[in-house]
């Protein structure tokens, strides 16, 4: 079965100003599924509110 790998870093707010949002992904990489095995279960990114200053 697949293991999903580590979290990437949480990538820049969507907007420059205000809320938006920030997301991050992962791969099921750690392994990968093989010989029939199963997927990672689970999101493979995920996302958070990130506020900017105001607009």
């Amino acid at each position: 079965d697949g293991h999903w790998g580590r979290w990437s870093s949480w990538g820049a707010c969507s907007k420059t100003c205000g809320y938006k949002q920030h997301t991050r992904t992962r791969l099921c990489d750690d392994p990968k599924p093989q010989n029939g095995g199963k997927a990672c279960p689970g999101n493979s990114k995920q996302s958070q509110s990130c506020k900017q200053h105001t607009c």
